[in-house]
């Protein structure tokens, strides 16, 4: 990597998320999170406390302040790490454990390397994305992304875009199928309702078109340490 790209993004090829399973995965500094994203500096990202926010995101955001990084810096290292990562056939990527693509042209370079990965034999690539107000589902190309909502009237818009949706909720009140939660349709995240599930094994994720079709919105209930989740319920608070 170029000396003003340097260390802004880590990819690995097996994820040591329990969560995320046998899967490979990036994790880019938040240089490449748009604003809006209300979980952001504090606001209850589950990335920002825990081994993955004190031993990862920290030197990465650290770096990001030091070279000045824009989001294409950010997304043109997260193409070249991707590119330069081992390939094990049949293996999912996971785009963005923590990261984004704010700019459609990010999402158009980090895009098509995702694809070149399953062309040399990896799995299907997914994400989810706080930036779905400002980049096109289309600059997303093949991989299956999932619009980061907050509220009701954040998953109608998302819809309207031409994204499948997932939902931060408060709490699934007990649900493990799928529910209503107000006017929208929710299906809890296997992951967090089954034991032994992971999103490697569920694939639930890598099917956007199918959620769409299916209509109802994939929720994930607040989660991380206590501070986190405090944190995240205030915001979403604040949304309602």
């Amino acid at each position: 990597m170029g000396s003003k790209i340097g260390y802004l993004v880590k990819a690995v090829t097996k994820s040591a998320n329990k969560k995320i399973g046998d899967a490979a995965t990036t994790h880019a500094a938040q240089a490449s999170c748009p604003d809006t994203c209300v979980l952001k500096n504090g606001g209850g990202c589950y990335a920002e406390r825990g081994p993955l926010g004190y031993f990862v995101l920290a030197n990465l955001n650290k770096h990001a302040v030091t070279v000045k990084a824009t989001i294409m810096d950010v997304a043109q290292a997260e193409a070249e790490a991707i590119d330069n990562m081992d390939t094990v056939i049949g293996r999912p990527l996971r785009l963005h454990t923590v990261g984004d693509c704010a700019s459609d042209e990010a999402a158009l370079l980090v895009s098509a390397a995702a694809e070149r990965y399953t062309a040399r034999g990896g799995g299907r690539s997914w994400t989810y994305t706080h930036a779905w107000r400002n980049v096109s589902r289309s600059s997303w190309g093949g991989v299956s992304v999932l619009a980061s909502c907050e509220t009701q009237e954040d998953v109608l818009e998302a819809k309207q875009r031409g994204y499948a949706t997932a939902l931060v909720v408060d709490s699934y009140d007990g649900n493990t199928k799928r529910y209503k939660h107000g006017d929208i349709d929710v299906l809890p995240c296997p992951a967090q309702t089954k034991k032994g599930v992971t999103c490697s094994s569920c694939k639930l994720c890598f099917d956007d078109k199918g959620i769409t079709e299916r209509d109802y919105s994939v929720g994930f209930e607040i989660h991380g340490d206590a501070v986190t989740q405090n944190r995240a319920r205030t915001a979403l608070t604040n949304q309602g």
